[in-house]
């Protein structure tokens, strides 16, 4: 499971999602160590990109 925070995001600070970023630290930082950091990068940024399109569409805001 991925959670993150649209809006103010408690992860990085304020929504900082990119390439550039170093999640794979953050993973290994909290036991992670099944994944390669491409992979790690690679699901937080596919996570992302699905959670901002359904953040943009409105048919999404209250669906359960």
């Amino acid at each position: 499971m991925i959670l993150l925070d649209m809006n103010g995001t408690f992860m990085f600070g304020e929504d900082r999602f990119s390439e550039r970023e170093d999640y794979f630290t953050t993973y290994r930082s909290i036991g992670g160590n099944r994944l390669l950091e491409k992979e790690v990068t690679n699901a937080i940024l596919s996570c992302y990109e699905g959670m901002s399109r359904d953040y943009e569409d409105p048919e999404q805001h209250d669906k359960k």
